[in-house]
């Protein structure tokens, strides 16, 4: 739902008045909000500065197609446990059946078959995916974007960013380096690049600060 996040940033700018945001987002959250920037197309609203997706899932499909696979077991296991427990908790369900109390949910893509896509109103999982993932508006991206993810991450395909021609984008800074796994990024290194992605995100929401200020001096 990335208009929750549209809603944000207008109770920030037009109610309370901030005239410099910056969204950041990781893993579905980063899918989210570029969602969001490219929802907003060519008509960007003066007050958002940029935006950073770090291992954004874009293509919710392919994500869960790799969590299917066996090196990805334990990954799996911990979503959908997590899923399930907090769906229990909200619906009065047992943590290892399905709403209809027919079979077990093993699976995200089942997970979403079951009860997110008809909580929804969506067909069935890959319905809900084709609907939210971010693929399909990131070529309308205007407002400055940086975009991170690892090439070895294990479920957020570095080929989804390649099918969704990212880099074509001039608006989005795509930065993909071999190895950080899913929202790693975890230098061996002290010190300011300790958490690299973190520091990544400062010179990205600096750089555009400072061409905002230079550009307001330069045509006032």
């Amino acid at each position: 739902m990335s208009g929750d996040y549209r809603s944000v940033f207008e109770e920030l700018s037009d109610a309370d008045g901030f005239e410099q945001i910056f969204f950041a987002g990781y893993s579905m959250g980063g899918n989210l909000v570029t969602k969001m920037a490219g929802e907003f197309g060519s008509g960007v609203p003066k007050a958002l500065r940029g935006v950073s997706a770090v291992c954004p899932a874009l293509d919710l499909g392919a994500c869960a197609d790799a969590l299917e696979r066996t090196e990805n077991y334990l990954y799996q296991r911990h979503f959908v446990a997590g899923l399930m427990s907090r769906y229990g908790r909200n619906k009065a369900v047992s943590r290892s059946l399905s709403p209809n109390g027919s079979r077990p949910v093993r699976t995200v893509r089942e997970f979403d078959d079951f009860i997110t896509a008809p909580q929804f109103g969506y067909r069935d999982a890959q319905d809900y995916y084709d609907h939210v993932g971010a693929k399909r508006v990131a070529a309308n991206v205007r407002v400055p974007l940086l975009m991170i993810t690892a090439q070895n991450d294990p479920f957020v395909t570095y080929a989804s960013f390649l099918a969704a021609r990212i880099s074509d984008n001039p608006a989005i800074r795509f930065v993909a380096p071999e190895y950080g796994g899913h929202c790693g990024f975890i230098s061996k290194h002290s010190g300011n690049e300790r958490f690299w992605a973190e520091q990544r995100h400062r010179r990205f929401l600096r750089s555009n600060l400072e061409i905002h200020t230079l550009a307001q001096r330069l045509f006032q």
